[in-house]
């Protein structure tokens, strides 16, 4: 089993589609795609 990503929140900033990846990078602990124009969302 993976590790616990805490409850479901809401983030109080404009988010894009284009932050998934960046996110989702940062969550896995790998480096956000070259290509990827978003940037992390803050997460708590």
């Amino acid at each position: 089993m993976g590790p616990a990503l805490g409850e479901a929140g809401q983030v109080a900033t404009h988010v894009e589609v284009a932050d998934i990846a960046p996110t989702l990078a940062g969550l896995l602990g790998v480096p956000a795609p070259a290509s990827a124009e978003g940037k992390p969302l803050p997460l708590p």
